[in-house]
Formats: structure tokens, sequence, C-alpha cells
């Protein structure tokens, strides 16, 4: 699923996030460079035997995740530090919902009414659902973005 050259993110216990690129994978193992902190874009340090989430896009922008361990460190005169993390087995490695909730795709009608700006009700359809709110259908724009509206 990983090739060399992509680009990954890391994540330690110390909430440090970081960027880096795959260099080789194996059976066991994924060898990424030493990461850039996201924040800084300085190159820090990873420990023998830390915990790191690992995460990396794939299938058209899909996000995929897994849990992982700093198995060795290398520090390659060619190639400067490297790092070998374990590697799980397709099973571990889950997709990730980038949404704080869950969007599922559901036509249900609604009527959108006024809450505290006046326009005109009107119907439309739902395209989908989800517990942090919803995405209707309409072709007209009597509402703003963050107004509210009874449904």
């Amino acid at each position: 699923m990983m090739e060399i050259g992509d680009l990954v993110m890391l994540s330690n216990s110390e909430d440090r996030q970081g960027r880096s690129k795959v260099t080789a994978v194996t059976n066991r193992l994924i060898w990424i460079e030493a990461p850039s902190e996201v924040a800084t874009l300085k190159t820090f340090i990873l420990s023998d035997h830390e915990e790191v989430s690992f995460f990396f896009f794939k299938e058209k922008g899909k996000l995929f995740g897994f849990d992982t361990v700093v198995v060795e460190r290398q520090n390659d005169p060619l190639r400067g530090q490297r790092y070998a993390l374990k590697r799980p087995s397709d099973d571990q490695i889950e997709r990730i919902q980038r949404r704080q909730f869950v969007r599922v795709p559901q036509m249900l009608d609604v009527a959108v009414h006024p809450h505290k700006t006046q326009f005109d009700p009107f119907t439309t359809v739902t395209l989908d659902l989800s517990a942090g709110g919803m995405m209707i259908l309409s072709d007209q724009l009597p509402i703003q973005k963050e107004e509210e509206v009874e449904m």
C-alpha cells in the first residue's frame, strides 16, 4: 500500500507532528527520513522504541493511519538520519474519517424557515446528514454562511 517516495505524517506522544518521506518498505519495516516538525520545519529526533501514529494518503486523497513503534535508527552519511518503523499488517491500517462526525448520504424532504433574519421559507431535500449538521440542495441563496435556520 505504501511506496518509496510517499509523503507521510507522524505524531508522537508529546503531540509533535512531523512530515517525512518513505525511503524503503520491506515485509517487516517502513524506513523514513527524519521528520520535519510541521510548525517549525525543524528536524526532530525520534527515540528507539518510541510509539508514533503514522498517517498517509492513498486512493484519491483518502487518509489512512496506524500506530507503530520506532525499531531502529541509522545515521547514514549519504541519506542523513533514517528511522525504521514496525510495519503493521494490512488489516491494522485503518481508513481515517477526517470529519469529527461521519456523514451519511440521505435524501429527506425539509422545510427551511428563518430563525433570526427574514427570508421566505422554502422546501428542499438533504444530500447528507451528520451529528454536526446537514447538506441541503437549493437553487436559492437567502441563507448566509453560519446563519441559523429552523428545519
